[in-house]
């Protein structure tokens, strides 16, 4: 009988850690390549190359080429759509840093896209840091005239816990259940 006690009191601890998540994305729109790295606990669990292709997303690994066509009106993407929105309200922000490298030959155009740039940038950081007060937001436009590209870089550190992670995916996908279901009776109503 202890050991059932023990045991469920050791998972209900293991639900409620914070996980810690390092997340790394770094895109260049010019060369239409990119990287996503994530990380647990500072232990880099995956760090993946990808690009865009056609209506594709294509992360390159060791072995082979994933390719995850980008149709919104599939269910895979609207269930991690709703699956995304629900993590994003329990996620603890911890930072938060976007950068923004703009390089062009016309000093102009790099001038005036720059500054547009960058005032979305601190509107973005603002309407961020008014949601989690407590984290660090930091957000850097840089400009050059010497190379064409278009670089962004996107890191963060938020914490979930392993209970929020669940409970979201359990609530979306009985959610999603109910949706195709209620839609399913209206079709053999008809």
């Amino acid at each position: 009988m202890n050991i059932v006690f023990i045991s469920i009191a050791i998972s209900i601890v293991m639900i409620n850690i914070a996980l810690t998540l390092q997340i790394s994305l770094r895109y260049d729109l010019l060369k239409n390549l990119g990287k996503v790295q994530l990380r647990l606990f500072g232990i880099l669990l995956f760090s993946v190359p990808f690009t865009f292709v056609d209506k594709y997303l294509e992360f390159t690994t060791k072995k082979k080429v994933v390719k995850i066509k980008i149709d919104l009106a599939d269910k895979n993407i609207i269930f991690f759509e709703k699956l995304g929105k629900r993590i994003l309200a329990k996620i603890y922000l911890d930072w938060l840093t976007v950068k923004l490298i703009f390089c062009q030959d016309n000093p102009m155009r790099v001038s005036v896209l720059g500054g547009v740039c960058n005032i979305l940038l601190q509107i973005m950081g603002q309407k961020i840091q008014m949601k989690h007060k407590d984290a660090t937001i930091s957000t850097q436009t840089d400009f050059g005239f010497r190379h064409n590209y278009i670089q962004i870089y996107f890191d963060t550190k938020i914490m979930i816990s392993l209970f929020d992670i669940l409970s979201s995916v359990l609530i979306t996908i009985i959610k999603m259940w109910g949706a195709d279901h209620a839609e399913k009776q209206k079709q053999h109503q008809k």
